[in-house]
């Protein structure tokens, strides 16, 4: 048969047990302890981690807000220079004026005339123009070189001189210069150019363009 085993034994203090006073070096109150031993000092060759702050980490500012607020800046104050504190320019005194009433704006040179004088039938039928290309007197009369051009139906046609008084009237005859006159009827669309002799006076004279039956169209002056 096994041994018995013990009995357990009471541990607990008795009732008239009190601990002992602790000593005064023993006293746990903190406000009695002195401050904290200090770290050792890290040793050469002991790797240290830098001191982290909060700001490393904050993220950069940009400069373009206030780039751009002191451009807007800048254009407002441009503007407010250039409209209300910059004075007015006066007018330049080479700036073209504009016409008054009465003045034409096309230029002053006169335009050439058409050297051709227009001739035209009381009908409308024939017409068309004629000049003096060139005359010249002799001893014995006037020679005319003279173009003439019809537009509108058919021309047939005579020439005389009428000398400045009027009275005298000299008909054309052929001209022995060439090219010379044939007096044929001249057709819508067509030009002719030739000489014609008149055996008339020297002096100023008037050279007519008549039709076949005499009725005059048209006149030049002739210089003597």
């Amino acid at each position: 048969m096994p041994p018995a085993a013990p009995e357990p034994q009471d541990h607990r203090p008795p009732v008239d047990w009190s601990p002992a006073p602790l000593a005064a070096s023993d006293d746990a109150s903190y406000a009695s302890r002195g401050a904290p031993a200090p770290l050792p000092p890290i040793g050469p060759g002991t790797s240290q981690l830098p001191k982290v702050q909060v700001e490393q980490f904050a993220p950069t500012r940009s400069p373009w807000p206030i780039l751009a607020g002191v451009a807007v800046a800048l254009i407002a104050a441009l503007i407010i220079y250039s409209t209300t504190m910059r004075p007015s320019t006066p007018p330049s005194s080479s700036a073209s004026a504009a016409p008054s009433a009465g003045q034409s704006s096309q230029p002053s040179g006169r335009s050439t005339p058409d050297p051709r004088q227009p001739f035209i039938a009381p009908g409308g039928d024939p017409a068309g123009s004629w000049e003096v290309v060139r005359h010249q007197w002799d001893a014995s009369g006037l020679e005319v070189l003279i173009r003439i051009k019809v537009t509108t139906g058919t021309l047939d046609y005579a020439l005389n001189v009428i000398d400045s008084a009027g009275t005298s009237r000299t008909p054309a005859q052929a001209s022995a210069q060439t090219p010379s006159l044939d007096f044929q009827p001249i057709s819508e669309g067509k030009e002719v150019l030739g000489w014609v002799r008149f055996n008339a006076e020297r002096g100023d004279s008037t050279l007519a363009l008549v039709t076949g039956l005499q009725e005059q169209l048209s006149a030049l002056p002739i210089s003597g």
